[in-house]
C-alpha cells in the first residue's frame, strides 16, 4: 500500500532489486491515520453530535507511532457526507457516505489526498467496504434501524480504475427479516469481507452479514466484470445481528461478532465458501448483566492469526465500552483471554496500527483515541491517549 509516511531521525535500511540503501535522516519516524466521523450511535443518549465541516470531512494525522505522542491534525478533506467507513488499498482510498447513498475515491499523493470520483453506492446507506483485487464491494445498510422496507439494502460492486477512480458494478437485493422488530424488520446488509482463501485470478469470493436478517451470506464476484452471484445463505442465532467479521488469515475459518447480542461466532468455511458454526464466546464479561446495556461493534483478528479482538458500546456499568480479547487456538477455536476498559465511550471505530503490534481504539462518543499494546495473544495493555479530545463522532479509521 501507498502511504504517507516520513522516516526521520533514524538509519534504515532498504532493500530495492536486489540493492541494499541505507536512509539516515534527523528526526522522528511517523505514520499517517484517516479518521472518518460517522455521527452519533442512536443508542448514545450522552454523545453530543458533531456540526461544522469537520462533521462531513476526512480527517488526516499524523503520529509518531509512540502512544506518549499526540496525533498531530495535518488535513481534512471536505466528504459533503458522514464518512462512516474508511477503506485503503495500493495507492487508494475509498470512504462511505452513508447519510448520501455515495463512495468517494481518493488517489495517493505524497502527504494529501486526490479526489478522483464520486459515484452512486448502488444501494441506501453504505456502511463498509473492502476491496477483491481491481472490485470494491459495498454493504448498504439501508437505514433507519426500525425499518420495515428493504428497498436499498443490498450488497454491492464498483470497478476501481488505474487512477482510482469508480465505475459502475453490480448490485444484488438482500431481503429478510427476524425477530426483533425494532432492529430486525427488514435487511440491513452491515459488513462485506474477502475472503482470500477463496480468491483466484478470476473470481473472488466474500462474506456479507445481514444484520436484519440475522444471515451471513456468501457471494461470488468475476474479477473481470465485477458480476455478482450469490452461493449461500447461512441462517445465525435469531436476534443476534450479524455485524462485522474477521477472516482468518492461514485457516479457513470466519469471526463474526453479533451487535445484538453481544458474542463472537466462529465459523468453518468450506471449499464453496460455506459457513458451519463450531463455537459461540461473549464479548462481555459474565457478571456484565441487566440493566447494563452494550451492543458489539467491531471485531479484528491480527495477521499472524494469534489474536482476536472484539469492541463493545453501552452504558450503566464498567463491563461495558470494553474490548474483548482472544487467543486463537491452533483448532481455529476462540480462549477467552479476557476485558480490557477502552478508555473512550462507545469504542466503535478500532484499528491495528502499521506495525500490527498496537490497537488503536476511536471513542464515538468522547471524540478521543486510545492506543493499546498487543502484549500477547489476546492481551492488551493501555499505551496512551494519542487523541484526548475534538475528534468529531469517529467510527472509522486507517493508518497509512
Amino acid at each position: 500500500m501507498a502511504n504517507f509516511f516520513e522516516m526521520k531521525g533514524r538509519s534504515t535500511y532498504v532493500t530495492l532489486a536486489g540493492l541494499t540503501l541505507l536512509l539516515t535522516t534527523s528526526t522522528t519516524f511517523g505514520y499517517s491515520v484517516l479518521i472518518g466521523p460517522g455521527g452519533c450511535d442512536v443508542s448514545a443518549s450522552n454523545c453530543t453530535p458533531a456540526t461544522g465541516a469537520d462533521a462531513s470531512s476526512i480527517l488526516q494525522f499524523e503520529w509518531s507511532g509512540d502512544a506518549q505522542d499526540e496525533m498531530k491534525r495535518v488535513n481534512s478533506y471536505n466528504t459533503h457526507g458522514k464518512p462512516t467507513w474508511i477503506h485503503a488499498s495500493e495507492s487508494c482510498v475509498f470512504a462511505t457516505l452513508s447519510d448520501i447513498n455515495t463512495i468517494v475515491s481518493y488517489q495517493i499523493g505524497e502527504n494529501t489526498l486526490k479526489l478522483m470520483s464520486n459515484v452512486s453506492s448502488e444501494g441506501i446507506s453504505p456502511v463498509f467496504l473492502d476491496n477483491i483485487n481491481d472490485v470494491l464491494i459495498v454493504a448498504n445498510y439501508h437505514g433507519p434501524d426500525d425499518g420495515k422496507d428493504a428497498t436499498g439494502a443490498t450488497a454491492a460492486t464498483l470497478k476501481i480504475n488505474q487512477d482510482c477512480s469508480l465505475s459502475k458494478g453490480d448490485s444484488i437485493p438482500v431481503t429478510g427479516h427476524s425477530i426483533n422488530p425494532s432492529r430486525q424488520g427488514t435487511s440491513h446488509v452491515h459488513s462485506v469481507v474477502a475472503n482470500p482463501h477463496l480468491t483466484n485470478a478470476t473470481h473472488g469470493v466474500f462474506l456479507a452479514c445481514d444484520l436484519g436478517g440475522d444471515a451471513v451470506y456468501t457471494f461470488a464476484v468475476n474479477l473481470q466484470t465485477a458480476m455478482l452471484t450469490e452461493l449461500h445463505k447461512s441462517s445465525v442465532t435469531p436476534g443476534s445481528g450479524p455485524r462485522h467479521t474477521a477472516i482468518h488469515p492461514k485457516k479457513q475459518f470466519a469471526y463474526i461478532i453479533h451487535e445484538m447480542m453481544n458474542f463472537v461466532s466462529v465459523h468453518s468455511i468450506d471449499d464453496t465458501g460455506f459457513l458451519t458454526k463450531v463455537q459461540e464466546v461473549p464479548t462481555l464479561s459474565k457478571d456484565c448483566l441487566s440493566p447494563v446495556f452494550s451492543k458489539a461493534a467491531e471485531i479484528i483478528i491480527t495477521p499472524d492469526g494469534m489474536s482476536v479482538f472484539a469492541s463493545n458500546r453501552g452504558y450503566g456499568g464498567d463491563c461495558t465500552n470494553t474490548l474483548a480479547g482472544y487467543k486463537v487456538l491452533e483448532s481455529g477455536l476462540l480462549e477467552p483471554v479476557g476485558f480490557t476498559q477502552s478508555k473512550t465511550e462507545y469504542p466503535r471505530g478500532m484499528e491495528l496500527a502499521v506495525n500490527k503490534k498496537q490497537l488503536l481504539v476511536e471513542g464515538e462518543s468522547t471524540n478521543n483515541m486510545v492506543v493499546f499494546d498487543i502484549t500477547g495473544p489476546g492481551e492488551l495493555t493501555m499505551a496512551g491517549e494519542v487523541i484526548k479530545s475534538g475528534l468529531p463522532n469517529p467510527t472509522t479509521l486507517v493508518c497509512l
